[in-house]
């Protein structure tokens, strides 16, 4: 039960996806600025769909009232992740330097795609910080409330 959202999965994958292009294709100085961002977005990427993300993939099943004694499983990911949420949101801040970085190393007039891409990280990331991250420690939170008892054993 505790699997990251497909649509996060899949976002993460072709986000990596392009990085690791950049990285294979770009010139000698963009290629290894593309390396490092993507080695902070690997780590970070996992930490997100292996903890963050899985209390995200009960939203639906909680907003229909949907729920199972087996979901307290998630529960250790949520408190994960309220634990752990300053570092979190200092990846994203070092992801942000790691992409202006790879910016400047393309040059004052980067492609339209890089640009692009460079766009859709940073809102990801505000999307994360914003709804998606809240939304996990509120999912765990109203599940603890919802199992009582039982789910405060399986989270300790």
């Amino acid at each position: 039960m505790s699997k990251a959202p497909r649509s996060i999965r899949q976002e993460h994958g072709e986000i990596l996806q392009f990085v690791m292009r950049l990285a294979r294709e770009g010139g000698p100085t963009t290629a290894d600025a593309a390396q490092r961002l993507a080695r902070l977005l690997e780590t970070h990427m996992h930490k997100e769909e292996a903890f963050a993300a899985p209390p995200l993939a009960l939203l639906p099943r909680l907003a229909r009232d949907n729920i199972v004694p087996a979901m307290a499983e998630t529960l250790v990911h949520a408190d994960w992740l309220r634990e752990n949420l300053d570092t979190m949101l200092a990846e994203h801040r070092m992801i942000a330097a790691a992409i202006e970085e790879l910016l400047r190393l393309a040059g004052p007039s980067p492609q339209p795609e890089l640009v692009t891409f460079a766009e859709t990280v940073l809102n990801h990331a505000r999307l994360e910080e914003e709804v998606l991250y809240p939304a996990a420690i509120v999912a765990g939170e109203y599940l603890k409330v919802r199992l009582g008892k039982k789910a405060a054993l399986v989270a300790s």
